[in-house]
């Protein structure tokens, strides 16, 4: 009895404890109407942090009825997908608080689902959500608007504050007013109040006020896409202007305040500064803000990893120096590599990297024209499959050292080497030292020119 009792009592726990922390077990039920096979896959997904996540899948009646069971536990951007079909969707605000106990009655038409808003009811958000995105999505996606440098675009962004302010004042109580017409918009100047204003004025008032609009006390914001368009757009300005730096400061600063969001950030600038070969923003970065994020216990373990090897392959440190098997099985030791040539390249790849591929013709023809002033690549290959790596060498051999790192002696590699995509580039000189852990691929002639200058 006391066992049956206390069971009870831990269920009631639980089911007090998920209620409280906000999950809700909704029934999602309806139609969608005059689908052309009778019959479709529907996939209900939300949005989280840089992209799409399954929520639940099942199929339609054959005619186009559908009933399902799903865990709603955060408020934010969700849509319906018909599969197999990437553009056949509509997305919707759920506010995991205001779902009723009846659940959501979703019922659509499959010609309205076009990658715009469609209505789940009940819903309050509806409107006001109806009128931003669409507005939104013709302002950011539009090909037309892609020159954001113009004030004819400019003029565009303040058109839609405005319409912000007008949701904000019509729809007050609603998420959508609360907080997507504050991370959509953009700041509005006075100087819109001069006969000509001049677009560069207001782009350097936009990036500088732009995250203070950004509503960084509610997490909950990486639970719709336009936050990750936001932080692109902002970081390409920056980017483009050589402020990479004070981008960097200027999110951390805010997102630092919520250990998720600091997470997040700290993740996504580290991958810009991979992605964009930033030396200087990446050391920047590690700098002053590693140590606050690798305490982050929200902070996921492959990031960690990667902060780890970036550290050790950090400019200035000997790298490890490892002997791997050629394709005849013959042991090659980048030590011996290294003391024979100024400047060795070790480059990560695999077969199945079609930017490798597009890049060894280049680095072909480098090769023989630096050969001969001490230059030399210790290729490495990261193929799941050694068998694979053997063809493609037997096939087209290359005129370097090419080795293959076994699979099952990878353990704690990615703790070891930073090479989060292929190709992957750290330049070394004769005695191992590191000269350059991040080397864009266009700019490795200029790059390489410097490093044997430096090694006379």
């Amino acid at each position: 009895m006391m066992r049956k009792g206390f069971r009870a009592l831990l269920a009631g726990w639980i089911f007090f404890s998920l209620q409280f922390i906000g999950f809700s077990q909704t029934r999602i039920s309806g139609t969608v109407a005059s689908i052309p096979s009778g019959k479709a896959k529907l996939i209900f997904e939300y949005f989280s942090e840089d992209g799409w996540k399954h929520l639940v899948s099942l199929e339609t009646s054959p005619e186009g009825s559908f009933s399902l069971d799903a865990t709603i536990d955060h408020i934010g951007q969700y849509r319906l997908r018909i599969a197999p079909e990437p553009d056949r969707w509509g997305d919707f605000i759920l506010d995991v608080k205001k779902i009723p106990a009846t659940g959501l009655k979703v019922n659509v038409d499959f010609k309205d689902l076009k990658k715009l808003p469609i209505r789940v009811e009940p819903s309050n958000e509806h409107d006001a959500y109806s009128m931003l995105m669409p507005a939104y999505n013709k302002l950011s996606l539009n090909p037309d608007s892609l020159n954001r440098n113009g004030i004819d675009y400019l003029s565009r962004e303040r058109d839609f504050f405005l319409l912000c302010e007008k949701i904000k004042k019509d729809f007050p109580t609603t998420y959508t007013a609360k907080v997507l017409t504050e991370l959509l918009s953009s700041p509005i100047t006075t100087q819109w109040n001069d006969p000509s204003p001049v677009a560069d004025s207001i782009l350097v008032f936009n990036a500088a006020h732009a995250f203070d609009r950004i509503p960084f006390n509610n997490h909950e914001i990486v639970f719709h896409i336009g936050f990750i368009r936001k932080l692109n757009l902002l970081f390409d300005y920056y980017q483009s202007h050589q402020l990479t730096n004070q981008y960097i400061d200027k999110l951390m600063a805010r997102a630092l305040l919520e250990d998720r969001l600091a997470a997040f950030a700290f993740r996504f600038l580290l991958e810009k500064m991979i992605d964009y070969k930033n030396e200087e923003g990446l050391s920047y970065l590690i700098t002053w803000y590693s140590q606050d994020c690798s305490e982050n216990d929200l902070v996921a373990q492959e990031t960690k990893n990667l902060l780890h090897a970036l550290e050790n392959c950090k400019p200035g440190n000997t790298i490890e120096f490892l002997t791997l098997p050629d394709i005849t099985g013959n042991k090659v030791s980048m030590k011996d590599v290294f003391a024979k040539n100024k400047v060795t390249l070790i480059l990560f790849w695999k077969t199945s990297c079609s930017h490798c591929r597009e890049f060894e013709p280049m680095l072909k023809q480098m090769y023989q024209q630096y050969h001969p002033q001490g230059l030399e690549v210790y290729a490495i290959a990261t193929d799941k499959m050694e068998d694979q790596w053997k063809s493609e060498m037997a096939a087209a051999p290359v005129p370097w050292p090419s080795v293959y790192l076994e699979y099952a002696s990878r353990k704690d590699f990615n703790k070891r080497f930073p090479v989060p995509s292929t190709p992957t580039i750290i330049a070394v000189d004769q005695n191992g030292k590191i000269l350059r852990r991040l080397i864009q691929r266009s700019k490795l002639e200029t790059i390489l020119l410097e490093m044997l200058e430096e090694t006379k």
